[in-house]
């Protein structure tokens, strides 16, 4: 089976490749962005002066015999919106390639992308560092998201403006393994490719050679056993909208 699914109307869809198909089937997931947030570069041409693609991100699962699934989940800017977010809550600087301003500078600054009309960069950060790729990475998932679903387009004026939901599209393919290989070949091939990924030498023997989705299990457990920290700039907001209900205050 090779199974492809549209789903418009939400505003955020929690993602169900990682979370429910990853398990038996290799499957991929895209999503229109809800908010123009990224710059745009066309080919021979130059940085745009209006954000017309969003973060747009995708994500892609497949099983393993190892019972430790290939667990890709990205933007197709540099860093996700939250990132930024974090920056600007704990009023710290972003780095290089990470922000251009309004009119296309780049900015270290994370409220210019936030609150002053400026972007987030393509994925790449910069022409030198090929950001072409994430720009047509970008527009390809919305390709998948919204034209074929039929949602608002990320271009259109009217973009998450409809009277009812916000009209997001999105794109979800599942295949099965056993209509290509003999049962338990595919998962079986995936382990040894990424047990030979994670066996590379590495640079520094402190940091081993990882693939995706082994860094977020690794810090899933140490959430787990730590607690998740809270950055000082994130708990005083926390804080003032708890005093403003008149909530009790516990997390000192």
């Amino acid at each position: 089976m090779v199974g492809p699914a549209w789903h418009r109307q939400p505003r955020h869809f929690d993602d169900p490749t990682l979370r429910y198909a990853a398990p038996k089937w290799p499957s991929a997931h895209g999503r229109s962005a809800a908010d123009r947030l990224a710059d745009a570069r066309v080919g021979g041409g130059g940085w745009r002066r209006r954000a017309r693609l969003g973060t747009d991100p995708w994500s892609f699962a497949a099983p393993s015999a190892d019972g430790v699934p290939f667990l890709l989940d990205m933007a197709t800017t540099t860093v996700a919106a939250g990132r930024i977010r974090n920056k600007a809550n704990e009023k710290l600087p972003t780095p290089d390639g990470w922000v251009l301003d309004r009119e296309g500078r780049p900015s270290n600054d994370p409220l210019v992308a936030r609150e002053k009309g400026g972007f987030l960069t393509s994925l790449g950060g910069s022409p030198e560092n090929s950001s072409y790729k994430g720009y047509g990475l970008a527009v390809m998932v919305n390709i998948l998201a919204s034209c074929l679903s039929g949602a608002t387009l990320v271009t259109d004026p009217e973009h998450t403006k409809r009277p009812v939901g916000m009209d997001i599209g999105h794109f979800f393919m599942a295949i099965d393994p056993a209509i290509f290989r003999g049962a338990g070949d595919f998962e079986a091939d995936v382990a040894t490719f990424l047990r030979a990924l994670r066996a590379t030498p590495p640079v520094d023997p402190v940091q081993p050679v990882m693939v995706a989705g082994d860094p977020q299990w690794k810090l899933a457990q140490t959430r787990l056993r730590d607690g998740i920290p809270v950055g000082p700039g994130l708990m005083a907001q926390v804080r003032e909208i708890a005093l403003a209900a008149a909530v009790p205050w516990l997390l000192d």
